[in-house]
């Protein structure tokens, strides 16, 4: 369960959400609370799920962001994954996450660990927030 301090936070969180992405949103606000949202980038014709777990001590420490649609990220020639990279500074990817699914870098913009602040920075993909306000 979130403390007090906690919940106030998410919902601060979740203002900033509805008026700056709209396209993401809060889900489970007990006790595994997830963020989830689709993002496309200039350079891609398909959407991406990303899906932001919120650890429970939050907001204390930096939540994980992983694609999670499509499951399974294919390199350019559509033979190799970026799923296999696993941790690529390339491809800015980190250790992958539940199922495989690929976990990203992002830059922090505004407050370190807020997850409303961010903007994916993601230039193996070129994956932005469908309506980022940076």
């Amino acid at each position: 369960m979130w403390t007090q301090q906690q919940r106030t936070r998410l919902a601060i969180e979740e203002k900033l959400l509805q008026k700056y992405m709209p396209d993401f949103k809060f889900y489970d606000r007990t006790q595994n609370t997830y963020i989830a949202g689709i993002v496309n980038g200039p350079q891609v014709t398909q959407d991406y799920t990303v899906m932001i777990p919120l650890p429970l001590d939050f907001p204390f420490s930096k939540p994980k962001v992983y694609i999670i649609r499509p499951e399974i990220l294919r390199l350019f020639g559509g033979q190799a994954t970026v799923n296999s990279l696993s941790t690529s500074h390339d491809f800015h990817t980190l250790e992958n996450g539940p199922n495989g699914v690929v976990q990203i870098c992002y830059l922090s913009i505004g407050t370190p660990r807020s997850p409303a602040s961010k903007r994916f920075s993601w230039p193996g993909y070129g994956l932005w927030p469908t309506n980022s306000i940076f």
